[in-house]
């Protein structure tokens, strides 16, 4: 097979319900470049492998399965790039799928935009009720200082599968194994510090949300405490990105308040605001989280503010 266009990696742990959908969602591309899939099997237990190997019979020059052992999503990912050979990966969850034009809107902007080495296409998230919402994707910058603030601050619209990054970029990072969740996090934080990106307001993915999630799973949120903020900053950025370290590692401490406030355990809860804004006192004055902090602590409603 000649070296393919683009690379759809998909890592996948226990979806053998979800993954055809994911495959046939790449498969119905209409796109004249080449393309290859890679499955990458975390050591599912449930029918994963004979569902992907349906396909791989059928389409055996396009699509590929590798198994592992269970390693978490970075090790799946770091096999996927090693495993893949297109100029172009795009990381596609085994439970969402690419929308209908997704690879023609990254060959186009690939085209139009030759040196940018991260192409950020819009989504579709579909949550649990049923209900879908259009992400697009933001305004990207050519400050690259700029984009790393933008995208810590979620100011940008982003999502695996509405994605296309450029392979020469992970010959400067790597995804972190110790990472178990948000390892895409540092990933994209450093590419978009060091690399120019260009941002496409069409829908290339469809990302179905679900609370079982580990982003949204508390105890993996405490486990992970400020690993992610570490595993950023101790990347190669420009020097003016390290300003940010503090406020975000604020951001983090605040994110993890929440998470506690709404379990109900208020002494965690405490201990995150105190040291959120104790790292960066400006965020005292968000009064989202001050609402959320004195009612706590006060035991009585104080209603939003218009």
């Amino acid at each position: 097979m000649d070296k393919p266009f683009f690379s759809i990696i998909i890592p996948c742990y226990n979806y053998g319900q979800r993954v055809g959908k994911a495959i046939s969602s790449v498969l119905n591309q209409k796109i004249s470049c080449s393309y290859e899939i890679l499955v990458v099997d975390d050591g599912s237990t449930d029918n994963s492998k004979e569902v992907v190997n349906s396909f791989v019979r059928s389409y055996k020059d396009v699509i590929r399965y590798i198994h592992q052992k269970n390693s978490g999503p970075a090790v799946a990912r770091n096999q996927g790039i090693a495993e893949t050979l297109g100029e172009y990966l795009i990381f596609l969850d085994a439970d969402d799928e690419l929308a209908d034009s997704a690879l023609q809107i990254f060959s186009e902007a690939a085209a139009n935009y030759p040196n940018a080495c991260l192409i950020v296409g819009g989504h579709y998230a579909i949550h649990e009720d049923g209900k879908s919402h259009y992400h697009n994707p933001g305004e990207l910058s050519e400050n690259r200082v700029e984009n790393f603030y933008n995208y810590l601050a979620n100011k940008l619209g982003m999502a695996n599968g509405a994605v296309a990054v450029k392979r020469v970029v992970f010959d400067h990072v790597c995804y972190d194994p110790a990472l178990r969740q948000s390892e895409d996090i540092p990933v994209f934080a450093t590419i978009f510090a060091n690399f120019s990106a260009v941002a496409i307001d069409k829908p290339t993915a469809i990302i179905y949300r679900h609370g079982g999630s580990l982003r949204s799973n508390v105890v993996w949120a405490e486990k992970m405490g400020f690993l992610l903020v570490d595993k950023i900053f101790c990347q190669k950025l420009p020097a003016a990105c390290y300003r940010y370290e503090s406020w975000y590692r604020s951001r983090k401490g605040l994110s993890l308040f929440r998470l506690y406030y709404k379990s109900g355990r208020k002494k965690q809860a405490a201990k995150y605001y105190h040291g959120a804004i104790a790292e960066w006192p400006k965020n005292l004055f968000l009064w989202m989280y001050l609402r959320k902090y004195l009612k706590m602590q006060l035991g009585f409603n104080i209603e939003r503010r218009n």
